[in-house]
This record gives C-alpha cells, sequence and structure tokens, in this order.
C-alpha cells in the first residue's frame, strides 16, 4: 500500500509478472490527492481540562455551517473524548465570535509581490471578516533583520488598511530573518480572554535562532512552539517548501492546498534545519502551512480568508492524564 502525503496529480503503473513474463499498465494522472477536508488549525488548553479545538472542514455541510456535535469524533493519544459543545464561527455566539488575528509579515526586497498582493486584498480580507459577523481586532508586525509592530491592535479596518498601504518592501538579500522575534512581538501584544488567537506568518525566508552564530534572535524553535501553545494560539505560516514538506518527515501539520491540486517544485538539496524552518513549527504545534509559491500570492490570501471565516470550535474535557504531550486526532 502507497500513502501519498502530499496533494498533487500522480500517474501510476501497475506491473503484473508470472512465469509468462510480465506486463505493465499505466494510466496518467489517475490518482488526485487532496488535502484532508477536516483540518485542526489551533487548540486552545489555558482552561485544561477543558479544550477547545479549532477546526476547518471543507465540505458542502461543513462550509454551510450546519455541522454539530454528532458529526465529530474527538481522540486525545487514541482515547476518545465526549465533544460537548460545536459552533460554528459565524453562528453569532458571542462566545466564539471574537477574533484576534496578528498578521507577522517579512517586509525585505524579495517579498515585493506579497507585499503588493498584501495591500490589495486587505479589504477583501476584512470585508469577508466582517461580513462573517466576526468582532475582529488586527495588529500588523514587520520584521528583517529587526522586528517592528507597524500597528498594535485595532477594530478598526481602516487603521490597519492605512498600516498595509505604507508598507513598501526593502532591504534583506541576507536570510535568514528574526521571524521567531517577530512571532514574540505579536503575542507580547496581548489578546482578549474570549478571543479566538490566530496568527498569520508571510515570508520567503528561514528564520535566525539563538545560538544559530548571529545573534539576531532571542529565541529558539522550541521556546516559540511552548508560548503558541501556551497562548492557545491558531498558528497559520505562509512560507516556501524548504523540503521539510516534500520529505514527509512530520505528521500532524495541516497543508492547504493554494495550487488546486498542483505541486511547486521543491530543492531538496536545500532543505533547512529543523531549527531554522518554521514548517516544523508549525509541525510542532498543529498549525496549518502553505506553499508561498504554490499559487499566486491573492488567492492563497483568499484561501485563508476562506479557512477564517469558515471555523469551528470544538469543546470537549479532556479525560487523558499523565503526559504533558497529547496527540489530538478530530475526525
Amino acid at each position: 500500500i502507497h500513502t501519498y502525503t502530499t496533494p498533487g496529480t500522480y500517474t501510476v503503473s501497475l506491473t503484473v509478472t508470472n512465469s509468462a513474463g510480465s506486463d505493465t499498465e499505466t494510466k496518467a494522472g489517475y490518482i488526485r490527492a487532496r488535502e484532508s477536508f477536516v483540518d485542526v488549525l489551533g487548540l486552545d488548553s489555558r482552561l485544561y481540562p477543558t479544550i477547545k479545538g479549532y477546526v476547518y472542514v471543507n465540505s458542502t455541510r461543513g462550509l454551510a455551517g450546519s455541522l454539530g456535535i454528532p458529526d465529530f469524533a474527538v481522540t486525545e493519544n487514541g482515547v476518545e473524548q465526549t465533544v460537548t459543545s460545536v459552533a460554528y464561527i459565524t453562528s453569532g455566539n458571542a462566545s466564539v465570535t471574537k477574533a484576534d488575528i496578528a498578521i507577522v509579515f517579512d517586509d525585505t526586497g524579495s517579498m515585493y509581490d506579497e507585499i503588493s498582493g498584501m495591500k490589495a486584498r486587505v479589504i477583501d480580507l476584512t470585508d469577508s471578516i466582517e461580513a462573517a459577523g466576526i468582532d475582529a481586532r488586527y495588529s500588523l508586525i514587520t520584521f528583517g533583520d529587526d522586528v517592528n509592530v507597524r500597528q498594535g491592535w485595532t477594530s478598526d479596518v481602516t487603521v490597519l488598511r492605512n498600516a498595509v498601504n505604507a508598507l513598501s518592501a526593502i532591504g534583506g538579500g541576507d536570510d535568514p530573518e528574526v521571524d521567531l522575534d517577530a512571532l514574540e512581538a505579536a503575542m507580547a501584544l496581548g489578546f482578549r480572554p474570549e478571543a479566538s488567537r490566530i496568527i498569520i506568518d508571510i515570508t520567503d525566508a528561514t528564520t535566525h535562532y539563538r545560538g544559530d552564530g548571529s545573534g539576531f534572535s532571542a529565541y529558539t524553535m522550541e521556546e516559540v512552539a511552548r508560548d503558541l501553545l501556551g497562548h492557545g494560539i491558531t498558528y497559520i505560516l505562509i512560507s516556501p517548501d524548504f523540503g521539510a514538506a516534500a520529505t514527509g518527515r512530520a505528521g500532524s501539520v495541516a497543508a492547504l492546498d493554494s495550487n488546486d491540486g498542483r505541486v511547486s517544485s521543491v530543492d531538496i538539496a536545500a532543505v533547512a534545519s529543523p531549527e531554522s524552518d518554521k514548517w516544523y513549527l508549525a509541525d510542532e504545534v498543529g498549525g496549518l502551512w502553505v506553499d508561498i509559491h504554490g499559487s499566486d500570492f491573492s488567492h492563497i490570501l483568499d484561501r485563508i480568508t476562506g479557512v477564517l471565516t469558515h471555523q469551528y470550535v470544538i469543546t470537549y474535557t479532556s479525560t487523558v492524564s499523565g503526559s504533558p504531550n497529547r496527540t489530538v486526532t478530530v475526525t
């Protein structure tokens, strides 16, 4: 049995051999592997043993907001859990319709096209979130070799748009950048207690980390992962595939198909280390990863907007004790 770990269209061949010889039949484009239609975007364990899971369901009923408790099954370390509530983010339920969304953006020179795409789509993004009835606050943090908080929390979409429109792509050319420090700066802004917490991290570079010899960063990937989990943050990473996703060396990260099933090329020889490739960070915290080169950036932002406005909040009380590390599966 062969398992396809990367979305795409595949050509398959079947060879049958016996004493009379062998014969092979090949079918082009016969298998199409799609991303999971149930993606766990984040887990909030701040009120442990009560756990909230933020889930995106890419199906007709899922996108219509018509799923309920009977439609979901949750296991924790293989132990079935009892779901106590399911709420759709646009349901009008005040306890699930608040969202604090931090945009962490690499504004170095190589990100010119992405900054242009963000400027073109920020109005669509905020309009879609507002139309969904989500009480949203936004912040904007940029980074290169240093970190700048361009806009603290605001619910005024005009203020956010002005901050995005003021961005310009300058500098860079000396990867990595200080992405981990920018994530910590976003978390340092604080969050509303009752809001879902979302960080969208957009970059085309690997990250500096404490101990890499540069002296630029004050953090390690492990520390940032711990803080993201501790804050109950849904982490969405838009970055290149430096090889980790293609080689399938981890398993919990959800990969949003930003390329309509097509798979972009990756230089396996240029695989980044787990200390500098934030795909490993998304994997560690159970986040969502999107290949920045998998599609036009404006299309990627449209897909992210769809995810943000079609979430379910699933609540259950954990019955698993003893292990600080848990694997949660939602089907």
